[in-house]
């Protein structure tokens, strides 16, 4: 992974703190479409002490809920449906376009997504997390 693709990862975790208009402002500045449903990679939908986030390079979105200033689940789940297909403990978010990586100002930097951990310790089934360059 480059470095500079690094430089604009930021991660969620559970048990974390959490600041809903200072991530709102990382995501914006990632290329996110904020108060959008999560149908589809960069949406991004709050609601109360939970929204719910399509990342750039995953396969679906996940619903993170929180006590609104710490992060108590971090889920998959199927927007269809609405049930939840698993948890993780850990979930980066990943620019919307690698331009912002490779292009952008320090100021985007420091914002990835991918799946870090599962309680059983594997990857979510078909996961793969590949930065394009262009």
């Amino acid at each position: 992974m480059p470095a500079s693709w690094s430089r604009v990862s930021f991660g969620l975790k559970m048990g974390s703190a959490l600041s809903e208009r200072d991530l709102r402002a990382r995501l914006e500045a990632l290329g996110y479409d904020l108060d959008d449903e999560p149908d589809y990679p960069g949406g991004v939908l709050f609601h109360g002490n939970t929204f719910e986030i399509f990342p750039a390079g995953a396969l679906g979105p996940f619903r993170i809920e929180h006590s609104g200033q710490v992060i108590r689940r971090i889920a998959a789940f199927d927007p269809i449906g609405q049930e939840v297909l698993s948890e993780v403990k850990e979930l980066l978010i990943d620019p919307m376009s690698e331009r912002l990586a490779f292009g952008g100002n320090a100021e985007n930097g420091r914002i990835c997504s991918t799946i870090v951990s599962e309680p059983s310790g594997s990857r979510m089934p078909g996961y793969q997390r590949t930065p394009t360059t262009g």
